[in-house]
């Protein structure tokens, strides 16, 4: 089972790479990591009311919901080009593709 998480996160992280400017990795990533780390307990603290007052269906219903969210929410505004980099007047028509200068 442990194997299946390795190739999730290799998957997620190479959508993370693809979606976040270069410019922002570092930041992003290391606002990201104790933001995964800490979504563990905080399900835990979740689930143990919703499975004693809800039962096992819904906590699985609700649970299910809230992890595949952000799946389905890339999945709709997902675009063939990864955000923050357009064509330039200057690349146009070469299909090249440059960084948009950085927002201040």
């Amino acid at each position: 089972m442990r194997q299946i998480g390795l190739f999730q996160t290799v998957w997620a992280q190479s959508l993370r790479r693809r979606r976040i400017p270069p410019d922002l990795h570092g930041r992003s990533f290391a606002a990201l990591r104790p933001l995964m780390q800490g979504t563990s307990p905080l399900g835990a603290a979740v689930a143990a009311p919703l499975l004693v007052h809800g039962g096992l269906g819904v906590s699985v219903l609700v649970m299910t919901t809230l992890a595949g969210l952000p799946g389905l929410y890339l999945l709709l505004s997902s675009t063939d080009r990864p955000s923050g980099l357009e064509p330039t007047p200057k690349t146009a028509g070469t299909g090249e593709v440059r960084s948009a200068p950085a927002r201040g």
